[in-house]
């Protein structure tokens, strides 16, 4: 009697500690759900199970991983926005279907001020695949992007302007801090498959840093 009792309270506290750490998962079939997915209080695993056209951009909040699971996201015009500060957005894209893709006329994805952004699997048809802007000044808060190697993304639609990934500095954004970690496969043709925009100063360690 004794030990039943013991193991009916292991496997009670087992249950707790599961609901208390949990990641919470998702299924999302419009862009609505994927939105509110996205953009929710708790760290979410959010699975698509139809293909999805995007109306407005998404701004990630948290920690959130997005399973394509085989299908398109059709963004057009939109992105989505992975930012560091007052979001503290870290995206992880994985695809654990077949030809899980994401299509969009401009930008896909813009990582900023501290943002995380992982991309295990997906393909990436875009005009410019991953835009990045770390800090304008120098900073030790990173703003990182990593490309691993079941990924590809094509540079389409760009007028020689495209790239599969590009690293800016303007005015309002800047360049410190920015580390690109890259093992995947870029098709860019006569456009560019990395690029740096503006003005790049040496100070420390905070330049620019890609990892190909």
């Amino acid at each position: 009697m004794l030990k039943k009792m013991g193991k009916y309270l292991v496997v009670g506290i087992v249950g707790i500690f599961v609901a208390t750490t949990g990641v919470n998962a998702l299924e999302v079939k419009d862009f609505n759900e994927l939105n509110a997915c996205l953009t929710s209080e708790d760290e979410t695993t959010c699975t698509v199970t139809q293909d999805i056209t995007f109306t407005s951009n998404i701004v990630v909040k948290g920690t959130k991983t997005l399973d394509l699971n085989g299908y398109t996201l059709t963004l057009g015009n939109n992105k989505v926005e992975i930012v560091g500060e007052d979001q503290n957005a870290n995206l992880t894209v994985i695809d654990n279907g077949e030809k899980g893709t994401v299509i969009a006329s401009n930008r896909a994805f813009e990582v900023t001020y501290g943002g995380t952004l992982n991309v295990t699997k997906a393909t990436i048809n875009a005009s410019q695949g991953i835009g990045i802007w770390g800090y304008e000044d120098p900073t030790s808060v990173k703003t990182t992007v990593t490309v691993r190697e079941d990924v590809t993304m094509n540079v389409i639609n760009s007028e020689g302007n495209g790239a599969g990934i590009a690293v800016f500095y303007d005015e309002d954004k800047g360049s410190y801090g920015v580390v690109v970690d890259f093992y995947g496969t870029i098709h860019a043709n006569e456009t560019n498959g990395f690029t740096i925009n503006g003005k790049v100063n040496k100070v420390g360690e905070n330049v620019p840093v890609f990892n190909i």
